[in-house]
């Protein structure tokens, strides 16, 4: 079991866990109204491990084997299908207008960016998501602002990570170009994923705002000496 499925797993047991301590403690409409600030910190984590954190994983697996082999003739056992293609380049006798290219430097590079990046935003975002659980768990250890402020945190912390991914995609598609010529563009991935995370954040953050609106209206009706 990898640690994007140990992350799923404990995702997903987090949320029911709390869900449940916080049925003992009100309503189970007013939990059920207030969800969202348990689901959307959860599929943060969920979709950073499964989605940017893996990706960075290969680009870091794959990088290192092609910096590690002189022969670009000898990646083909290690590189799934881009061994295919390269086996296929080889045959052709392109191998050595690439063994070693600008574009294959580039490559190791912009991966070994995109590994380090992700490496350390996963941490940054099960801390700030781990916050915001708490401050749901625990009503009046943060105010809204902060919560918001943790929201934001992580919204930047993908931003910049999809960037680097992006850059390593586009890096990669070069390298295929090279050796599969197949007449498509290999530009857009480095503006591509900044879009896609711009969606993955936006689009929840209605609902999780309004959940954190009820949270602390109704927390501050029901105790009114909470700030």
């Amino acid at each position: 079991m990898d640690l994007s499925q140990i992350i799923v797993i404990a995702g997903i047991a987090t949320y029911f866990l709390i869900r449940k301590q916080l049925r003992e403690k009100y309503t189970k409409d007013y939990v059920k109204s207030i969800r969202a600030t348990l689901i959307v910190p959860i599929i943060h984590i969920i979709l950073f491990a499964v989605v940017l954190y893996e990706e960075g994983a290969n680009a870091a697996n794959g990088a290192s084997k092609i910096d590690s082999l002189h022969n670009i003739s000898t990646y083909t056992p290690y590189l799934g299908d881009l061994g295919k293609g390269l086996d296929i380049a080889n045959q052709l006798g392109a191998l050595p207008d690439i063994e070693r290219s600008q574009s294959t430097l580039e490559y190791i590079s912009a991966a070994g960016m995109a590994t380090n990046s992700v490496n350390i935003g996963i941490l940054i975002v099960i801390a700030l998501a781990l916050a915001e659980l708490y401050g749901v768990y625990q009503f009046g250890k943060f105010t809204k602002k902060q919560m918001l402020m943790f929201y934001g945190g992580i919204s930047v912390t993908f931003l910049v990570c999809s960037i680097f991914v992006g850059i390593y995609m586009e890096k990669f598609m070069t390298i295929l170009s090279i050796v599969v010529p197949n007449g498509n563009s290999t530009t857009g991935f480095s503006f591509m994923f900044p879009i896609l995370t711009l969606l993955i954040i936006g689009i929840p953050y209605r609902f999780y705002s309004k959940a954190l609106e009820r949270l602390f209206s109704y927390q501050l009706e029901n105790n009114p000496n909470n700030e």
